[in-house]
């Protein structure tokens, strides 16, 4: 599995399909740092980083430890990092990152409603996610026994989000909405 290469990053991981939850949380720890809200009212590095998962958490509560390539990540952007699961997407309340488990495909349009206004990450597994106005759809190209892992961007949602979005970002979807120039 390679997801850095260099100074630079490279997001499309293969692995075996048994990691692919691996695989998905690498990249969550990159997209996570490589995004940085605009307001001044920022968290400060006082306050935990929460991964909020609507849907069941496929690392079992320790996110942290669920990355094998990073098995001393104890915190994001000098944040310490907390997982926290909601059940509903009614329960999501305040989070830095919504990873949305592709089982809560048919609440999506709920999710982005409940969390309208907020500098939300918002991450989906599910085909179209970024088109109806998510921030991140995260797939899984599949080829024989191996997956890719891959994600399309939609930067306006992002920006009505009051995120920033570093260029390696932006370089490393494989496509982006609107369509950049």
């Amino acid at each position: 599995m390679s997801l850095w290469l260099g100074g630079g990053i490279r997001l499309a991981a293969q692995f075996v399909q048994k990691d692919e939850y691996d695989a998905k949380g690498q990249c969550l720890y990159v997209f996570a740092t490589l995004t940085s809200r605009v307001a001044d009212g920022a968290a400060s590095t006082n306050s935990p980083f929460v991964l909020g998962i609507l849907g069941s958490d496929p690392w079992n509560g320790g996110f942290p430890g669920a990355l094998p390539k990073l098995k001393n990540v104890k915190s994001i952007k000098g944040r310490p990092v907390i997982t926290k699961v909601f059940a509903t997407a009614d329960d999501v309340d305040k989070c830095d990152l919504l990873f949305i488990r592709s089982n809560e495909k048919k609440v999506l349009s709920r999710v982005l409603e409940v969390i309208k206004g907020g500098s939300i990450l918002t991450v989906a597994e599910s085909k179209d996610f970024a088109q109806m106005g998510g921030i991140v759809n995260l797939y899984v190209e599949e080829r024989k026994d191996v997956g890719n892992a891959k994600f399309e961007l939609n930067t306006d949602a992002a920006i009505k989000a009051g995120l920033k979005l570093e260029l390696e970002f932006l370089d490393a979807a494989a496509r982006t909405f609107p369509k950049r120039k």
